[in-house]
């Protein structure tokens, strides 16, 4: 999220632990995307676009703590603030669209998301370049006198953006997290895929209600002291490093090896496991225990 100037250092200290650790998580995830051919595959590789933002979002977040003495007509301050903005947006977007592309999966198994990539990327770059630009008139309009970068009493004003952005995306998640639990539980749909488009879309929408909750509450800052706000701004931002985390954690179990241990898991979880590892039925049928099933599955590495 936006930076807070009007936080005592002590707050700003603590947020920049959890930005720290999680720029490590994004860095790995980055790392493994480049050294496993198989994460640079469809749909997989559409994480690669969650992380390029969000590193780019935590370099202008470590960049704008050293920007908060400067005045807020400096050029480098706009920048830095817009680039905040964009890269922030940018990072939603690009989450909401992975629940999207899943939702799309469950609903037609055979169709090919990947003709959508196009539109994914036109959405998600044009919704970040008009929130950007709608900040960027707020700051022109404002003449910045005895002001500082990132000057909540400014910032504030344009909190809507995110908010409104924040509700929507919320709401879109809270509905595919539904959406799959109810195919889960029906056995109607792949185990493994409904699996994680449950867990993914209700870690996002639950993690997102803080950050939701710490915008809307700037737009009415003058009725919050300053305490609440630092509380505000801190569980704010331990919140957006757990969603960072949980991103890159989520991305990693795409992995092979981490991919079949997930299977295993999914496999334990329903009676009639072998309709969901069809290339092995013969195997199954010759198999008298669960157990002998599990490894049968391991030695042959099958990934569905």
């Amino acid at each position: 999220g936006l930076m807070d100037a009007t936080v005592d250092s002590g707050t700003q200290t603590i947020v920049n632990v959890f930005n720290g650790i999680s720029l490590l998580f994004v860095l790995v995830a980055l790392i493994v995307f480049a050294l496993v051919p198989q994460m640079r595959r469809h749909p997989v590789d559409l994480f690669f676009w969650i992380q390029l933002s969000n590193l780019a979002l935590l370099i202008t977040i470590f960049v704008s703590d050293i920007n908060t003495t400067l005045s807020l007509q400096s050029p480098l301050c706009k920048f830095d603030i817009i680039l905040n903005m964009f890269f922030g947006v940018a990072s939603l977007s690009w989450t909401i669209l992975i629940d999207v592309n899943m939702y799309l999966g469950l609903r037609n198994p055979f169709r090919d998301t990947s003709q959508l990539k196009f539109f994914y990327h036109l959405y998600s770059w044009i919704v970040s370049l008009i929130a950007s630009l709608v900040f960027l008139g707020y700051i022109l309009v404002d003449d910045g006198t005895n002001k500082t970068c990132w000057d909540q009493t400014y910032l504030s004003k344009s909190d809507w953006i995110i908010v409104v952005i924040l509700a929507l995306y919320i709401s879109v998640a809270a509905y595919i997290s539904i959406y799959s639990l109810m195919l889960f539980k029906s056995h109607k749909s792949n185990l493994s895929l409904t699996l994680r488009g449950t867990i993914f879309a209700a870690v996002i929408a639950i993690l997102w209600i803080a950050p939701l909750i710490h915008h809307f509450s700037n737009l009415v800052i003058d009725k919050i002291n300053s305490d609440n706000r630092k509380y505000l701004t801190i569980v704010d931002s331990v919140v957006s490093s757990f969603n960072i985390i949980a991103i890159s954690l989520f991305y990693i179990s795409y992995h092979p090896s981490v991919n079949n241990m997930c299977l295993m898991v999914c496999c334990c979880m329903k009676e009639n496991y072998h309709n969901y590892l069809l290339p092995y039925t013969y195997l199954h049928q010759q198999s008298n225990s669960l157990r002998g099933m599990f490894i049968v599955t391991l030695v042959k590495g099958w990934i569905p």
